[in-house]
């Protein structure tokens, strides 16, 4: 049986760290959140987690740990903390040490409560520790509970694939399959069959009728990477399964009813393609009832090294990877592949150390990122635009750098001090600094 303690304060930490041990329980101290989701990402199993940060970590940790025993611990906590922690998924809250039978029953095992159980909201899959993403993963979590489609666009390499994957399991369609298309891989001339099959004797060689990606993804989710490499023909029969929901395999006449939700993704700009012909114009609006944007890499600094923490915690190195100058290069790189080519550069640099106790430093990172640090940096691309969900009802217009600055001015304005404002948003205080550096705030 194991504890985990996070960002306790000195005293509750050692006080812990004796009597948990008396308990039959192991412990292990993370200093930061960060360190704590590492340690998770290792499947560690954890019977209890204690948390000293604010209530909106005891959420994340919750997703994170479904089955721990989660509490939250700190002095001088109010009711309306104590509801809102309880709310947020701990099992119990204490204002300083606690007794001994609370927390011999924090260790005893039980059911998890229902509303503790996983929520989708912040599947582990979505590496996400911005604010501005986090919030973006909460809006799609919500749409993802309705049928629309969705679009998912922004730069190669940014994760639509996984956001695609999050949608699914945020949705009452989640046991049902997940069933994903490469757009640019099908072969020209078959990409009809490939998605919506054939029936016996259609074509020379049609010995046997064949199910397409729609049919499979019946009562689930249809995932259409790339759409913009459809061709036209193609994107005319999607466009009438998203109006009617009927679908015809090549060969027959009859049209067969399919309940599958369609999530499409692309790095292309679909409406410069409609303006050269390439792409139907009244299919870009069935598909763009929620439109997603990605932000690039180089837009959400602040989670590089986050994701680097986690490329290297999925094959089991915990804690700091990288020195304090190989960190400074890693922020000031540009990142055109973005969380592919950080996921890459982690691995590499994983590869190459000799010392699995040594931070990797600069001489292990890729040439390209040396050479890139004497240079200028390159300018930033314009976005393509916000989340856009004003045609779906009650759904917001949504701005990733907008709402993080409002959350951010918010916070510095409750708390003075950037260590409880830190505290209040869930995120490290020297995150904190970097963000309003970063967008201004003083």
């Amino acid at each position: 049986m194991r504890a985990l303690l996070v960002s306790l304060t000195p005293e509750l930490q050692r006080s812990l760290g004796l009597a948990l041990p008396a308990h039959g329980c192991g412990v292990e101290v993370a200093r930061t959140s960060t360190e704590a989701f590492a340690f998770l990402a290792t499947s560690r199993h954890y019977q209890l987690i204690v948390v000293g940060e604010a209530a909106p970590m005891i959420g994340r940790m919750r997703i994170a740990a479904p089955t721990a025993s989660l509490v939250w611990a700190r002095e001088g906590l109010s009711l309306a903390e104590a509801v809102d922690a309880t709310k947020s998924g701990a099992i119990d809250v204490w204002d300083g040490a606690p007794s001994s039978q609370r927390l011999e029953a924090a260790l005893a095992p039980g059911p998890v409560p229902v509303s503790m159980r996983r929520d989708p909201i912040a599947e582990p899959n979505v590496v996400a520790h911005s604010l501005a993403m986090q919030d973006l993963l909460r809006v799609l979590a919500r749409v993802a509970r309705s049928d629309v489609p969705i679009l998912l666009t922004g730069e190669t390499g940014t994760g639509k694939g996984k956001l695609s994957r999050f949608v699914h399991e945020a949705s009452d369609r989640r046991k049902a399959p997940f069933v994903v298309v490469d757009c640019a891989g099908l072969a020209p001339g078959l990409a009809e069959n490939e998605l919506f099959g054939h029936s016996r004797g259609a074509f020379t060689g049609a010995d046997r009728e064949a199910v397409g990606r729609f049919e499979a993804a019946d009562g689930g989710t249809l995932f259409l990477d790339e759409v913009g490499e459809l061709p036209l023909p193609t994107q005319q029969k999607l466009l009438r399964f998203l109006e009617e929901g009927e679908v015809e395999r090549l060969g027959e006449v009859r049209a067969r009813r399919v309940d599958a939700r369609i999530v499409a993704a692309t790095h292309r700009d679909l409406r410069g393609l409609v303006r050269v012909g390439a792409f139907r114009e009244d299919l870009l609006y069935r598909l763009e009832v929620m439109d997603a944007h990605l932000p690039a890499l180089r837009e959400r600094a602040d989670d590089i090294l986050d994701l680097a923490r986690d490329f290297a915690a999925a094959t089991g190195v915990v804690g700091a990877l990288f020195d304090d100058a190989a960190e400074a290069l890693l922020l000031g790189y540009a990142w055109p592949g973005n969380v592919r080519e950080l996921r890459n550069v982690v691995e590499r640099a994983l590869v190459l150390r000799t010392d699995p106790a040594a931070r990797v430093g600069v001489d292990l990172l890729p040439p390209r990122l040396r050479a890139a640090a004497s240079r200028p940096a390159p300018p930033r691309p314009e976005s393509s635009g916000p989340v856009d969900s004003a045609d779906l009802p009650g759904a917001e217009v949504f701005d990733l750098e907008t709402a993080e600055r409002s959350r951010i001015t918010d916070a510095l304005r409750r708390y003075p001090k950037l260590e409880e404002a830190a505290a209040a948003l869930g995120i490290d205080p020297s995150t904190l600094w970097r963000k309003r550096k970063r967008l201004g705030l003083g």
